[in-house]
């Protein structure tokens, strides 16, 4: 019976535990815990238990905070790195975002912005140091020219595939193939019936009608067009044409063509490297300008083609033979020679700010060529604006306007083509006002 009270005692005063922990039980429900507690080592032990998270000896508390700390600063060390490693994520992510957005837009700061920038900056200020000579191989790169000059330009190498022969009124003429449509793979129907038969006049005509690439027609014909169809037709179907005579007879041509005849384009330092040098005569200016041609200006066009083609196998040699440093000291002292000749001493700017940059998307170049501006006030006191616009080889160059009407355009334009080996000129300087 003893025993069974001492049970029924334990169960009411292990319920009592909780609340006599957290002095929230009667006065006489205290009184019967501490007497039994004295009494039962079980109930005691377990009434320690439950009070050791609570009220944990000093010593104990010291070891466990020892072992706790450690993991603590560790878990701090991991949110400060967090904290930081986000904050540079922000501060690389933001302008990498930012430049990217810039280099699709094709304007403002960006990657190819940059690097135009920080170029374009060091050819002002070469120019700035140096003048123009210092300037000139960073404008137009000396190690690509002389590539260009040492590789055969064979330009005429496939020109009789390139026209068609056509009898009309019994005369023989060569038409180039591309005016009227006919692929060399036959993909194309061409726009020009080479099975009919056509007088010379129906055949110009119909050729007129076109309107494929420029063209050059005898003048009897356009006299016997203007009979048959009027002035005012023969005006409008030749687009204002013009009068023009060569050894190989008088023509009338179309504006487009009459733009361009002029005297065979080659390089004066062509002229001078090639022995034997002569000038094209107008069968290589007619060829070159129209697309139908009788078969006497035809032969001697193409006659003309082999020849350059030839002088540019000469020209290259030549520049093989003498060497990238010897090409190198010969575009120098051209450079030098130019400045004085032209009288560019003060023409170099002695200030310069950026303005902006941009990409053109309607350049040639897939990617667009990108232009710098810059504010620039030249040595002989001209304040005005220079764009410098990367070229297609890796070059620059410059267009410029000058409130003041300084002459500065005169000078450059008459300063163009140091040393090229291109067939037509292409001007390292392209300059407005």
């Amino acid at each position: 019976m003893k025993q069974l009270n001492q049970k029924m005692t334990c169960e009411i005063v292990r319920d009592l535990l909780p609340l006599y922990v957290d002095g929230a039980c009667t006065e006489s429900s205290r009184v019967l815990v501490q007497e039994h507690i004295q009494e039962c080592e079980r109930c005691s032990n377990m009434l320690e238990a439950m009070r050791a998270p609570l009220y944990m000896k000093a010593e104990v508390r010291q070891t466990a905070e020892q072992k706790i700390e450690p993991v603590k600063k560790a878990v701090h060390r991991l949110k400060r790195r967090s904290l930081i490693a986000g904050v540079l994520a922000i501060l690389v992510l933001f302008p990498m975002l930012f430049l990217g957005v810039n280099q699709y837009r094709g304007e403002g700061i960006s990657f190819s912005g940059i690097r135009h920038i920080a170029k374009t900056e060091q050819i002002m200020k070469t120019w700035k140091e140096s003048g123009l000579a210092g300037v000139s191989e960073k404008l137009s790169s000396p190690q690509t020219e002389y590539e260009i000059v040492t590789t055969p330009h064979v330009f005429y190498q496939d020109i009789e595939e390139q026209y068609v022969e056509y009898t009309a009124g019994g005369e023989t003429y060569l038409i180039q193939k591309e005016s009227i449509n006919l692929s060399s793979d036959g993909d194309m129907q061409p726009s020009f019936d080479l099975n009919k038969k056509r007088s010379e006049v129906e055949m110009w005509h119909e050729l007129l009608r076109q309107s494929n690439g420029g063209k050059m027609i005898p003048e009897w014909v356009y006299q016997q067009l203007n009979a048959d169809y009027g002035e005012e037709y023969c005006a409008e179907l030749m687009h204002h044409p013009i009068r023009i005579e060569t050894k190989y007879g008088v023509f009338y041509s179309t504006e487009a063509t009459t733009a361009h005849f002029e005297q065979a384009n080659i390089s004066e330092d062509m002229q001078r490297v090639v022995q034997d040098f002569v000038q094209p005569d107008q069968a290589f200016q007619i060829g070159s300008y129209t697309t139908v041609m009788s078969k006497t200006i035809y032969d001697a066009y193409v006659k003309q083609c082999r020849q350059i083609d030839q002088w540019y196998q000469e020209y290259a040699d030549y520049y093989k033979k003498l060497g990238f440093d010897g090409f190198l000291q010969l575009w120098r002292e051209r450079a030098a020679q130019m400045v004085e000749d032209v009288n560019l001493r003060d023409c170099h700017p002695t200030e310069y700010e950026y303005q902006a940059v941009h990409r053109d998307a309607s350049s040639l170049n897939e990617n667009g060529e990108w232009t710098v501006e810059w504010q620039v006030t030249l040595a002989n006191g001209a304040k005005g604006q220079m764009w410098l616009t990367e070229s297609v080889n890796g070059g620059y160059r410059i267009s410029a306007v000058f409130g003041d009407g300084t002459d500065l355009k005169e000078k450059l334009n008459n300063s163009y083509q140091l040393m090229s080996a291109q067939h037509y000129a292409e001007s390292t300087w392209w300059l407005y006002d």
